[in-house]
């Protein structure tokens, strides 16, 4: 029986009692609601572990899985009725209206939930949630929850496995997300790619929390103790709890302070990327240049991407980020011009002339830089300021103080990268001469922000560069663009015919 269906019925049962028996409203509501409840909770109110007004809250709820979820949340952490009645109208104002929000959505929430109470958040803490969640439900309608995946082009494992691919393979392991790059073998075949989040966060090992990680489809592993949920889902649930996400990376490179981004980080790229078609498969990955406003650099990092890479089977050789975004986008231009990755850790800059990078260095600001700041000026988390960023907005016309907060750190970190392009040309005494106009191409996430390259051209008009500069666009793929240029390198390797065969 469909949903409307379900519902006229109800009112006609309601008119009925109403008429016959002069029942008020509310109580025929509540005879009506109980039909509803599954019997583990009728259990629960026969026991008088429940109150009546929350039997009634919770037959609003169509999920018994959901009722069980709420009734949890009152017997476990002595959660008031009055929350309970608020939650649930968020949820679904009334009897005869249908959800306002999608229920996996809904579902993260109450997971949320109960994770803020089991780490030991006050009732009025917890209420603050509710708030905050009521605010976004009642200011615009709620989409499903979605993974962050490029809708074009992309592969996944189990496709990979069936689909016949080149040797070679190019990997971007970006601070906020990793792509892996494969090429199809079939004459006229395009590449594809497989994104994920670089984050993850750990939750208590329960069985409640085992039991709804099952049931909204999240894979999770176990780890140390605890519960792992790595990528996309980590991110929404993050979200979902008003926490920020761990990451395995810090500007661009592996975090020091991070105790797990080892084993986090091989995880991940393991998902994204696979194991090898043969031993020593060549993979070329994506790696920061030292950055000229840090004293840190690159070595470590290096070393334990190609450490991950060679336990999973493949030949691992390293690739400037920028480099990667002029090998993917200046064919045409037979690979000079300048390339610059927008990352979520870092800007990364290449100029390059043939293929051949006379110039490149890294700023420790990026799209993280950009979170940070905002988070820190509205009061919010990191991923609420990612968040904001991806639902979508336009730097040139931002609507509201939130986008306005965005808009000025973004052309600060614009400024900021251009002003130390010019700076190193100066700087540099072997410059090569560019005897034709010089393209620019910003790849990377950061670039995806709408209005960005309007910003980058406005900022760049303002600057006096030694150079002509050509056409300054996005990369036609900014989020694969470091893969797409790290794959063409894997299969345009001499080396790559030498791979040797795995054993049979």
């Amino acid at each position: 029986m469909s949903e409307e269906e379900l519902i006229r019925l109800e009112q006609e049962l309601l008119e009925k009692l109403q008429k016959e028996g002069g029942l008020t409203k509310a109580q025929t509501y509540k005879i009506v609601s109980l039909q509803r409840l599954s019997q583990e909770i009728l259990d629960l109110g026969n026991a008088r572990r429940l109150s009546g007004a929350v039997l009634v809250e919770l037959a609003r709820l169509d999920s018994a899985e959901d009722q069980k979820a709420l009734a949890d949340l009152v017997m476990k952490f002595g959660f008031p009725p009055e929350s309970i009645i608020r939650v649930v109208r968020i949820y679904r104002p009334g009897m005869d209206h249908p959800p306002r929000v999608p229920s996996d959505v809904f579902r993260n929430f109450i997971l949320g939930l109960y994770h803020h109470l089991e780490k030991g958040s006050t009732l009025a803490e917890v209420g603050e949630e509710i708030s905050r969640f009521e605010r976004i439900v009642t200011s615009r309608p709620l989409a499903p929850a979605e993974k962050l995946e490029v809708e074009e082009e992309t592969i996944s494992l189990g496709e990979a496995r069936k689909v016949k691919l080149r040797l070679g393979r190019g990997l971007d392991v970006g601070t906020a997300s990793i792509v892996a790059a494969f090429a199809e073998e079939a004459e006229g075949g395009g590449i594809r790619h497989r994104l994920e989040r670089n984050a993850f966060i750990d939750l208590r090992s329960n069985p409640f929390t085992l039991k709804m990680l099952n049931r909204l489809g999240i894979d999770y592993v176990p780890f140390s103790g605890r519960i792992y949920v790595v990528g996309g889902p980590a991110f929404e649930l993050a979200n979902v709890f008003g926490i920020s996400t761990r990451r395995p990376m810090k500007s661009g490179m592996m975090s020091s302070s991070e105790r797990d981004a080892i084993p986090m980080e091989k995880m991940l790229i393991e998902m994204v990327l696979g194991h090898p078609q043969e031993n020593g498969e060549i993979c070329y990955f994506s790696v920061p240049a030292d950055p000229f406003d840090s004293d840190l650099n690159v070595v470590y990092h290096v070393g334990l991407i190609e450490r991950v890479l060679r336990e999973l089977g493949y030949l691992p050789k390293p690739m400037n980020e920028g480099l990667a975004v002029v090998f993917a986008e200046l064919e045409e231009k037979s690979y000079t011009g300048i390339g610059i990755s927008c990352g979520g850790g870092m800007f990364n800059v290449c100029v390059s002339y043939r293929g051949i990078p006379a110039v490149t260095f890294s700023t420790t600001r990026g799209g993280d830089w950009i979170d940070s700041n905002v988070a820190q000026v509205l009061g919010i988390s990191t991923s609420e300021a990612t968040a904001l960023k991806e639902r979508g907005m336009d730097l040139t016309r931002p609507a509201g103080l939130e986008q306005e907060a965005v808009a000025i750190y973004t052309r600060s970190l614009i400024k900021y990268t251009l002003e130390n392009i010019k700076k190193r040309f100066e700087e540099k005494s072997s410059m090569p001469i560019f005897r034709d106009n010089v393209d620019v191409v910003a790849g990377g996430g950061t670039s995806l922000l709408g209005g960005f390259i309007e910003v980058f051209r406005d900022e760049f008009q303002y600057m006096d560069f030694p150079f002509r500069v050509g056409e300054v666009r996005r990369a036609r793929d900014p989020l694969n663009s470091v893969s797409r240029g790290c794959l063409v390198a894997a299969l345009s390797d001499k080396d790559l015919d030498k791979t040797p065969m795995s054993a049979p």
